[in-house]
């Protein structure tokens, strides 16, 4: 899918952005810049205010807790 995606070392680079990116804060969302932010390089984006509902977050911090069976404090 050429045209929509990219080579995984590529789309892996917003999440090493984001993990360790200078001048990227907390709730900051980092995506590709291409079209319909599917591909290109990593940049601050918008994110869907679903994305900072705490209650929704919980759920799925829940969620990836129990299929995990790894517990975060």
């Amino acid at each position: 899918m050429p045209f929509v995606g990219q080579p995984a070392a590529k789309g892996a680079l917003s999440l090493l952005v984001a993990a360790a990116g200078s001048g990227v804060r907390g709730g900051d969302f980092i995506g590709p810049r291409g079209f319909l932010t599917m591909r290109g390089a990593p940049h601050a984006a918008w994110a869907r205010p679903l994305t900072r509902n705490l209650a929704v977050g919980e759920q799925l911090w829940c969620a990836a807790e129990e299929l995990t069976g790894c517990r975060y404090l």
